[in-house]
């Protein structure tokens, strides 16, 4: 958004493409330098409004953008309780996960206690995913796994070698971390190193798993940020002098995740 500018407040200062009010959730508007209220309960937020009252059109609007850890004041539709999951309203309202009853929605933040409608709450905001509406509570545990096997990597012509995994992380996937079984050792080299992440991020979901011999060895996520988009997983086996030095190795890679959508 071009015209933003952060305040000391973590907002970011935006026009309303139409009148606003306070505590209301909002999206990207007419262009970059604008919001709006939602105008399906499938568009994707942007963050909350943070004005004392109403704004009108081309008004200045002070937006603090959805990502975790946040907090802030929302205005709610419905009833809910604390820990609910909470989803956009065309007018800016927050919904329980619940709603609707079918379909996909973006979920942007957590209840931080129970509601009834029209009441302003506290919320800890959320980077915002598609959530399936009809599903369970929160978040689902699950795994991607795939094997892996010397031949099958391309060598950067130094120490490390690289492969891109044929299966990806979803959108609304939240890495926890994971394990690598060895079965073949990644012999040749005094050292084989494996980490799991992505090509701009090598060690996002397993950071330095040792692979030189078989065996089982697990690895927390070195940034466990909720995935925004469909993401390839990149597995890469660093060696000690040269990846070319490395003759065999073979093994099955874990990644544990929690799934949003």
């Amino acid at each position: 958004m071009s015209r933003a500018l952060e305040s000391q407040l973590g907002a970011l200062h935006l026009l309303a493409d139409a009148e606003l009010t306070r505590f209301r959730i909002v999206k990207e508007g007419s262009d970059v330098d604008h919001v709006a209220y939602p105008a399906a309960i499938t568009d994707r937020p942007a963050g909350l409004t943070m004005v004392e009252g109403t704004v009108a059109a081309e008004d200045p609007v002070a937006v603090r953008l959805f990502s975790f850890g946040q907090t802030g004041i929302l205005k709610m539709s419905g009833t809910g309780s604390k820990g609910d999951l909470i989803c956009p309203a065309v007018d800016g309202t927050g919904y329980g996960r619940a709603l609707p009853s079918s379909g996909q929605v973006y979920v942007c933040a957590r209840a931080l206690e129970d509601w009834t409608a029209d009441q302003e709450i506290g919320v800890e905001t959320l980077a915002p995913a598609l959530f399936d509406a009809v599903l369970g509570e929160g978040t689902r545990l699950k795994v991607l796994v795939e094997a892996v096997a010397f031949g099958d990597f391309t060598d950067g012509g130094s120490t490390a070698g690289t492969l891109d995994l044929t299966a990806k992380l979803p959108a609304g996937a939240q890495p926890m971390g994971g394990k690598v079984v060895t079965g073949t050792g990644w012999t040749g080299d005094t050292s084989a190193a494996m980490d799991v992440g992505t090509s701009g991020d090598p060690d996002a979901f397993i950071d330095n798993v040792s692979v030189l011999a078989a065996a089982t060895v697990f690895g927390k996520a070195a940034d466990p940020s909720l995935l925004l988009a469909e993401t390839t997983v990149q597995v890469t086996v660093t060696g000690a002098a040269d990846f070319g030095a490395i003759t065999a190795g073979a093994s099955t890679v874990y990644i544990f995740y929690h799934a949003l959508a």
